[in-house]
């Protein structure tokens, strides 16, 4: 059993200024867009990203819930 399951498997990790797609089932799914901000864990040792999307509106997504664009 992994120490840390809530943390993707593959892929590198996300960055200031890498472009990103949402891919959790929510309102923002599919959408593209930058990220802003990375948010330090809260005591939880999950980092939340911050990132604004080419309409101008922001949106904070777990690691998870995002994929890398090229």
């Amino acid at each position: 059993m992994r120490e840390t399951p809530w943390l993707p498997e593959k892929g590198p990790p996300v960055k200031l200024s890498n472009k990103v797609r949402v891919i959790s089932p929510t309102s923002d799914l599919g959408k593209e867009g930058i990220v802003v901000e990375v948010l330090e864990p809260l005591g939880d040792l999950i980092y939340r990203y911050r990132v604004r999307f080419n309409d101008g509106t922001v949106g904070k997504f777990f690691r998870f819930e995002l994929e890398l664009v090229a």
